[in-house]
């Protein structure tokens, strides 16, 4: 029995390691065990009868399950999908790793370790623990996954709709990723048909869907604010404050109560007008920009490293189409980018950002791309005997998690 568990151990070692990793670095944080924010049961109460537009499928799925989902249910039901996604996560790295050739084994395994560490990553899940951000994950993942199996990747529309469905910064925010992959399949293989046919329809549905849920999606609420509010407290059984579940408020029926508050009328700014009156609007609120000084300690520069790659890989590339999809993987960043800019939620969108990087680096090492293969055996080379400043470098990014103020 010992020598069948040992067995076991070394057979799915990767996955067990990063699981653990994941895990661990989750109970790093007590946000966890205190249970998710009260800004947070808004999610898990409203669904698809009080309006049709995002930020409802999961108060839908919910329903299914439960009529009455009390506190500790949703904490529950969050914790149970968390884990499931450390699970996923940790089985997808583990597969990619083992399939890879033993020379980029251990260059594989050391990028595995910095895209599940620091608190820029995966760790944002169980920091914003019970925020839709992981539901928009696992779409992408799924998206991902389902891009190299013939018979599943016709779902991946599915998922982008699932994904915008949860929230539609989902379209800047992740679903740059799944495109990239297409375009990349579509530059490399011979038969670019059916990946064209797939990226078009997916492009068109997303695009269509989140213009729907941002300016048509306020049309189709069932109810008055009053009565949604009214409904979730009957559903969670007990009171909620107008704080909890003003984001409602205004993504369902249009309120305007910071803009009245503060004597701004956003409609017909020009794009310099916004700008500033953001900037104003951040300042007037006692927003002291910490956000920007942890991005910029803790993000830039991974986000650095990974242009670096990029550049390094389109000097590697023979053709210019390849030269153009390693352009678009350096720059799909620039996506999470406008959500920094346009919300005061930076750490978490600088955290999409640096998700997807990592994600198209996995890909990469999953397709044996073979210029991204130069690329990670040339810094392998300039690494040489090196180990020890590449280890003190992943201790203090992972460290970061306690060392960065992460700000939401």
């Amino acid at each position: 029995m010992k020598e069948k568990s040992l067995n076991i151990i070394s057979k799915f070692k990767y996955e067990l390691s990063v699981f653990l990793l994941l895990c661990i670095q989750g109970c790093i944080d007590t946000t966890v065990f205190r249970g998710m924010d009260p800004g947070y049961y808004g999610y898990y109460l409203a669904d698809f009868s009080m309006g049709k537009t995002s930020r409802l499928l999961i108060g839908s799925f919910v329903n299914l399950l439960t009529d009455k989902p009390t506190v500790e249910w949703m904490n529950g039901f969050a914790a149970v999908v968390l884990v499931l996604v450390y699970f996923f996560t940790a089985v997808l790295i583990g597969r990619v790793i083992k399939s890879t050739d033993s020379n980029l084994r251990p260059c594989i395994i050391i990028f595995s370790l910095f895209s599940v560490s620091g608190a820029f990553g995966v760790y944002t899940f169980s920091r914003f623990f019970g925020l839709l951000d992981i539901y928009m994950y696992l779409f992408t993942v799924l998206s991902v996954v389902a891009v190299r199996n013939k018979m599943f990747r016709w779902l991946i529309p599915l998922f982008c709709i699932g994904g915008v469905l949860i929230n539609y910064v989902y379209t800047i925010a992740y679903f740059p990723l799944i495109a990239a992959v297409l375009l990349y399949l579509i530059f490399t293989q011979e038969k670019k048909t059916g990946n064209i046919i797939l990226f078009t329809v997916m492009c068109a549905v997303t695009v269509a869907l989140m213009f729907y849920c941002a300016f048509v999606g306020k049309e189709t609420a069932t109810f008055t604010f009053e009565e949604m509010h009214k409904i979730m407290e009957q559903k969670l059984g007990e009171e909620l404050t107008y704080d909890q579940i003003h984001y409602f408020d205004y993504y369902l029926y249009g309120s305007h109560e910071n803009e009245e508050r503060l004597g701004v009328d956003m409609s017909g700014m020009t794009p310099v007008e916004f700008i500033s009156a953001l900037l104003w609007y951040l300042r007037e609120e006692g927003y002291n920009f910490s956000g920007i000084r942890t991005v910029a300690i803790g993000a830039l520069p991974i986000f650095a490293v990974f242009w670096v790659i990029w550049i390094k890989c389109m000097k590697n590339a023979q053709t210019k189409p390849r030269k153009f999809v390693y352009l678009c993987f350096m720059l799909v960043p620039v996506f999470a980018l406008v959500c920094c800019i346009l919300s005061t939620d930076m750490t978490r969108w600088a955290a999409a950002g640096l998700i997807v990087q990592f994600g198209l680096g996995m890909f990469m090492f999953a397709m044996k791309d073979e210029p991204f293969e130069k690329t990670v055996l040339y810094f392998k080379e300039k690494l040489k005997g090196k180990g020890f400043i590449v280890a003190a470098v992943w201790l203090v990014y992972a460290s970061g998690i306690s060392l960065f103020t992460i700000t939401g």
